[in-house]
């Protein structure tokens, strides 16, 4: 799994504390964060600020913030969408998915 294999570039000790403890590392606790927090982290992906610029990934964030109750991430999603392939929505979907049965 790809947050595995980033908690152990990490220096974590994978093998100790267990894959569920592996991903929070890198991935943090979503549970924690606001839908704003989360439709904000859209954006940055969105617009490139900080980060580079990645469709898939501003979907994946646009869809968890709208599963938490943001309107304004659902628009997002759904002006994005627009503009992407039916594979590269259907990748952030099981990207977004993959999140969510983590936490």
């Amino acid at each position: 799994m790809i947050a595995v294999r980033r908690a152990r570039q990490k220096g974590a000790d994978t093998n100790r504390m267990g894959i569920k403890m592996a991903k929070e590392l890198v991935l943090g606790n979503l549970e924690n964060e606001s839908s704003e927090d989360l439709l904000q982290r859209g954006l940055r992906y969105c617009l490139g600020q900080g980060v580079a610029q990645n469709r898939i990934e501003a979907h994946k964030w646009f869809s968890i913030s709208a599963l938490k109750g943001c309107v304004a991430a659902k628009a997002y999603r759904v002006e994005l969408a627009q503009e992407m392939s039916i594979q590269e929505i259907a990748e952030s979907l099981r990207m977004a998915r993959e999140l969510i049965t983590i936490h």
